[in-house]
């Protein structure tokens, strides 16, 4: 079951960051953007000192979900 859950958060984080960054990517590649941002974002608010958990999780994992999407658009 928390595969199932990650892969909807994934999806949901990857969406919005996509739907930020004003880029469109398959549902699939949203899940990976979006794991992959909450990693990165997770880290990033290590690095602050900031707990991330709830909704200041989810802001960053948004926003690492973002950074993953520039970088992908810089290297295309």
């Amino acid at each position: 079951m928390g595969i199932i859950i990650t892969c909807l958060i994934g999806l949901l984080v990857g969406c919005l960051a996509s739907w930020f960054m004003k880029k469109g990517f398959p549902w699939y590649i949203n899940i990976l953007i979006g794991i992959g941002g909450s990693w990165l974002g997770s880290w990033l608010a290590g690095l602050l000192g900031l707990s991330a958990d709830g909704i200041v999780g989810f802001i960053f994992s948004v926003v690492g979900a973002s950074i993953i999407i520039w970088i992908i658009s810089k290297l295309r």
